[in-house]
Parts: structure tokens; C-alpha cells; sequence
């Protein structure tokens, strides 16, 4: 087994459940659109006031040769 980590940003969105608000009513174009703008704005913040490093998830997961979890 070899170990793989992954480093990055990561959003997570629940459009049916803790942000129905945010999402009523809206097609999933609309959505998929306005989860990317979300998610630009918290990169912007991030890089502008310099807390990308805060924001950063780690995960580690193991691998067999044939590069299945």
C-alpha cells in the first residue's frame, strides 16, 4: 500500500440541507454558478488577508499498486 496525501482548499456545499436558504429556488446551473463565485470570494479573502494557510485541509488515504483506495 502506498500512502498518497492531498493538500488543498476545499468547499462543501448542501443545497437540500444547512444552505437551502442560499440556494432557493435557483436551477443547478444557477447554483453550480453561484457555489463558484462563493468559493472564488473565500480565495480572494483567504490570499488577501493572508490566511491560506488556515484554510488548508489534509487528508491521507492508502493506495495498492494499482492506485485503488
Amino acid at each position: 500500500m502506498a500512502k498518497v496525501y492531498k493538500v488543498g482548499i476545499m468547499f462543501t456545499f448542501e443545497p437540500e440541507g444547512e444552505h437551502a436558504d442560499i440556494f432557493e429556488g435557483m436551477t443547478e446551473e444557477e447554483m453550480i454558478n453561484n457555489m463558484k463565485n462563493l468559493v472564488s470570494d473565500d480565495i480572494y479573502m483567504c490570499a488577501k488577508y493572508n490566511d491560506i494557510f488556515n484554510s488548508l485541509r489534509f487528508e491521507m488515504i492508502e493506495e495498492d499498486n494499482n492506485g485503488n483506495e
